[in-house]
């Protein structure tokens, strides 16, 4: 900073910035003197100590111009000079007369590195940003021709340069500066009524303060993307729209459901299918659906989340999606015990063992064998019980034996047979134990687990 002061101070006419900013000034007002002052402004010299040089023909104000000359005064430096300063680059954008790019420039090349790792020491935290000569040559190139561009009214250019660098910024992993020209992209949009230029700009904006987290801004730019592209009947563009919003309501969703905020999760889920009807994916609102009915069930309300199911069952099957078709059955029979209808949860879940089976799911079949046995057991038929418990843990001994599952799960499911083989026999058993002289069948049930009948 320090070293810039100095040498604005020694080489630059004071005035003659003083009328940039004038002529700036009377852009964005309209003065009709403006002519006359640009002229004034032209005539002064640029240099206290040396004649105006002339500019080459062409451009009004060509980017190469930003390397033309050192501070020293040389006229033969090179950009790949690897001895080029930022100060450098900041005079030469003032010798143009270009006060919003040095501006730009500035704070760009003097602030601290965005992904530098944060210690304790002030001296790393404040470390100053490192740029190659070429990508400050890049970057003094494009807010030239951007400032350029919009003094000519160009703003088509204007637009295109900021979006460069935004997607350069992007590409640094520097997000905040990234979002920063697509802030100027979206301005420039809404000045000249650009609603392709705003959506592409609320799109960019939206997705990246999803990558950074911030999902209410995120929202926010997607919503008026879409509010956009539906006032102007652009169908793409709604689709894309649609999508993002899909992606941030899911992600906030997910947030409120660790936080265990229900009630803010079934809103995200709610605004999640609502995007996802207008997706063309029905895969994507058959997952809303899905996810939704979930958190329905979780609160108690079984009705509307078998509802829901059954949207999800209807959309797997037309798109022919047998792992989703199955996996609402699956639902769907929660759902269905949930509201005490146990012969409909049993037949789902028939249904789901069929089609785990078609697919060859071992994982899906084990669990299915586990519902089963304990809705057999509910509803007292202990010996369909014991024979799909004992289904199950085969199927969970397989799963293990192969590093599928987990050596758990084995032992939950040997705990289920043993407790429903215990079930089936209960009620012979309390007969033995009623008989008070019977000590022969009891200590035959202790020793064998068999009994003589009487």
């Amino acid at each position: 900073m320090q070293k810039v002061k100095k040498v604005l101070s020694n080489r630059i006419d004071l005035d003659h910035c003083k009328l940039i900013v004038e002529e700036e000034k009377m852009e964005n007002t309209g003065d009709q003197s403006r002519q006359f002052k640009v002229q004034k402004r032209k005539n002064l010299p640029l240099f206290r100590k040396r004649p105006k040089e002339s500019k080459p023909s062409g451009a009004p104000f060509p980017p190469s111009a930003l390397v033309e000359t050192q501070v020293t005064g040389a006229s033969d430096v090179n950009i790949e000079d690897e001895h080029l300063e930022k100060v450098d680059f900041c005079v030469n954008l003032l010798k143009l007369g270009r006060v919003q790019s040095y501006g730009d420039f500035f704070l760009l090349t003097h602030r601290p590195e965005p992904n530098s790792q944060s210690t304790n020491a002030p001296e790393n935290s404040e470390k100053e940003i490192d740029i190659p000569v070429e990508e400050m040559k890049f970057l003094a190139d494009m807010l030239v021709e951007a400032e350029g561009a919009r003094r000519e009214r160009k703003t088509q250019i204007v637009f295109a340069r900021y979006n460069s660098l935004a997607k350069y910024f992007l590409e640094k992993s520097d997000v905040k500066s990234g979002i920063y020209f697509y802030e100027k992209c979206l301005e420039i949009a809404r000045l000249t009524s650009d609603s392709m230029g705003e959506m592409s700009a609320n799109n960019n904006l939206g997705t990246a303060h999803y990558n950074i987290g911030n999902s209410n801004e995120s929202i926010r730019y997607h919503e008026d993307h879409l509010r956009i592209a539906e006032a102007n009947h652009v169908e793409s563009e709604k689709i894309k729209a649609n999508s993002n919003l899909v992606l941030v309501y899911e992600k906030q969703a997910n947030l409120h459901h660790e936080e265990g905020n229900i009630e803010a999760e079934i809103s995200c889920r709610e605004n999640c299918l609502k995007a996802s009807r207008n997706c063309n994916d029905p895969a994507i609102q058959g997952d809303a659906h899905q996810k939704l009915g979930k958190v329905l069930l979780q609160k108690g309300n079984a009705e509307d989340a078998r509802m829901h199911f059954e949207q999800y069952l209807e959309i797997a099957t037309k798109t022919h999606n047998k792992e989703a078709e199955a996996s609402a059955n699956l639902y769907l029979s929660q759902a269905a015990e949930y509201l005490n209808d146990t012969g409909n949860a049993i037949n789902r879940l028939e249904t789901y063992l069929q089609m785990s089976q078609d697919i060859d799911n071992l994982t899906s079949q084990a669990r299915a064998y586990s519902n089963l046995g304990y809705l057999y057991s509910k509803n007292g038929e202990h010996s369909r019980a014991v024979e799909n418990f004992e289904k199950n843990f085969e199927t969970a001994r397989s799963l293990v034996s192969t590093g599928e599952g987990a050596r758990d799960i084995l032992d939950k499911s040997r705990v289920c047979v043993g407790m429903s083989r215990g079930n089936a026999h209960f009620k012979e058993f309390m007969e033995i134990l009623k008989k008070k002289n019977d000590l022969t069948a009891i200590l035959q049930w202790k020793t064998k687990r068999t009994w003589k009948k009487n």
